[in-house]
């Protein structure tokens, strides 16, 4: 019996990284925390916690079980959204909180400046009115008041009263200097005072610092976070080469392989050199679905042997994962699963190729909520009837999805359902299949 294994968020949790309902509460923990992120995304997040708490309310659901962070993320992105999608024309209007989080914030002009502006024009006005020559200042007219006036200061109080008069004339019938430059800055003033729609701007934003906050949540530092799932080496042992397929972003599959001198290749290196996922012999094929915390996409990249843009991943050194920052190549919310972009189209479809080698799966945390992934489950178990899956989870009873309804039809014979954590079966659930 050749065996491979598929890993969800469940797997995980003993390493550290949080399910989907606990990273919902850690992300909005990290929106809070760090000072240089805008309060504005914490509120984005707080609403939307909110209504998704009160619609669970609404249908009966008990809102102290927390939300999905998959359907906050949904959320999000559909409000970034909302303008373009094929439902808008038929929304009469929005909640009003959705359209006050999204305006953009007035423009704060320098002050200082706009002021030095006021001031420079006003001079330049004042001083245009004033004489620019001495000819006010003549010495014949000077003499000729003195000599009409018996006294020297009524002469020159006559004299600067009529200079001063025709000067605040001029100054009252000229216009204002002219300036582009303070034009310009106060009518930008008086046009940000009020702000703007930013057309979904703070959702897409929210939605991009969500994703790139999952560094601090799910990369796992030390090996003894992953040991327990050594068990799953000694399978690889016997079969010589192993699959293990993973929803999860984290690198545990990574670090448990490199402590235990175990090659691992998931094949997006190959990918990115020929578009093909490629698996070796004598390695544990990784093959991450929904992408990689250390993977960053670079989008439509050309050279001289791919003239048309294409995208392609770079694996981020393990150092800098935590030091660099990128926007992870990962598939995050539950509506992007089939994205075009980057592998992912070539990793489910090698999912269903690496399931019609293997005649069980060891199912370990999944939740059974990706509809995509059921449905290669499906066809891998009508297509034999010798297609085993055990089913690894604690929780499991508690999981209502039309698929796990379906495979409890499929007791004992096909489908092993063990409700204990992965940490206290997996060995002894490896040792059988290696027997």
């Amino acid at each position: 019996m050749k065996t491979m294994f598929l890993l969800g968020a469940g797997a995980s949790v003993k390493a550290g990284v949080p399910a989907t309902y606990e990273m919902t509460k850690e992300l909005l923990n990290l929106f809070s925390k760090y000072p240089q992120y805008d309060r504005k995304y914490y509120g984005v997040l707080s609403f939307i916690i909110g209504g998704l708490l009160f619609q669970k309310g609404k249908k009966g659901l008990n809102p102290y079980d927390g939300v999905n962070v998959e359907e906050v993320f949904n959320a999000v992105q559909l409000l970034a959204n909302r303008q373009s999608l094929e439902l808008a024309p038929f929304v009469g209007s929005w909640n009003e909180m959705i359209d006050m989080l999204d305006l953009i914030p007035p423009y704060n002009p320098n002050y200082e400046e706009l002021n030095r502006e006021i001031y420079r024009s006003i001079v330049e006005t004042i001083i245009r009115a004033f004489p620019n020559s001495s000819v006010s200042f003549s010495e014949s007219e000077l003499d000729g008041a003195l000599k009409r006036s018996s006294s020297l200061g009524q002469a020159v109080h006559r004299y600067l009263n009529k200079n001063m008069s025709e000067w605040f004339r001029k100054m009252g019938n000229g216009m204002p200097n002219s300036s582009y430059s303070f034009q310009e800055k106060l009518t930008k003033a008086i046009h940000s005072a009020e702000k703007i729609s930013g057309k979904g701007k703070i959702f897409e934003d929210t939605s991009e610092r969500m994703i790139v906050n999952l560094i601090n949540l799910v990369w796992i530092k030390e090996y003894e976070n992953v040991s327990y799932l050594k068990p799953i080496l000694s399978v690889f042992r016997k079969q010589n080469q192993l699959c293990v397929a993973t929803l999860n972003y984290d690198n545990s599959i990574e670090l448990l392989t490199s402590n235990n001198s175990v090659e691992c290749n998931t094949g997006i290196r190959d990918w990115s050199e020929t578009g093909e996922l490629k698996n070796k012999n004598n390695s544990v094929f990784l093959l991450k679905i929904h992408g990689s915390i250390d993977w960053k996409l670079e989008r439509k990249t050309i050279s001289h042997d791919r003239p048309l843009p294409q995208s392609k991943i770079e694996i981020v050194d393990a150092d800098n994962v935590n030091k660099e920052y990128y926007r992870p190549a990962v598939i995050f919310g539950q509506r992007n699963k089939l994205t075009a972009e980057g592998p992912f189209l070539d990793l489910m479809h090698a999912f269903q190729k690496e399931l019609s080698k293997n005649d069980q799966v060891i199912v370990i945390g999944y939740s059974f909520r990706d509809d995509h992934i059921n449905e290669y489950l499906t066809q891998w178990i009508n297509n034999s009837s010798t297609n085993r899956m055990v089913v690894i989870d604690p929780d499991i009873d508690n999981k209502s999805t039309e698929f796990v309804l379906n495979v409890r039809n499929l007791l004992p014979n096909r489908i092993e359902i063990i409700n204990k954590k992965v940490e206290d079966v997996l060995e002894s659930i490896c040792e059988k299949t290696t027997s």
